[in-house]
């Protein structure tokens, strides 16, 4: 949820979550849209708003999933669905002009046979 909060900090359009979601019997209403930024993509505010230098281009649906690892510039972007950008060590890319609609990630209940740290979180993500 804090990397939905940074990139809305940056005055990027992050949609909130509507409804809260129950699992394991816990209600949360902080798990939509899912959006990770690793370490390499940005590690302060100040990186962050040098990575989406137009924040005003980029949206982001309540039901997405956005994950950014490496040297990625997001210029513009509107996302209704699941976008995973890993840039390697070395390379840059930037996302300009990108509409991505799709599928995106689901979750479901995990299994009785999770591994005890999906089983306390209640849930698995696949993809769509």
């Amino acid at each position: 949820a804090h990397c939905a909060e940074m990139l809305r900090w940056c005055g990027c359009s992050i949609e909130k979550q509507s409804m809260p979601e129950a699992w394991g019997g816990v209600a949360v209403d902080n798990l939509r849209p899912a959006i990770v930024l690793l370490p390499s993509f940005a590690t302060s505010l100040k990186v962050l708003k040098n990575r989406v230098p137009s924040p005003k281009f980029v949206t982001v649906t309540e039901r997405s999933t956005l994950i950014l690892e490496g040297d990625v510039t997001v210029k513009s972007l509107q996302l209704n669905g699941g976008l995973v950008v890993r840039c390697a060590p070395g390379a840059s890319c930037t996302i300009e002009h990108c509409v991505a609609a799709n599928a995106g990630f689901v979750r479901g209940p995990a299994p009785g046979d999770a591994p005890e740290a999906t089983a306390i979180r209640g849930y698995v993500t696949v993809k769509g």
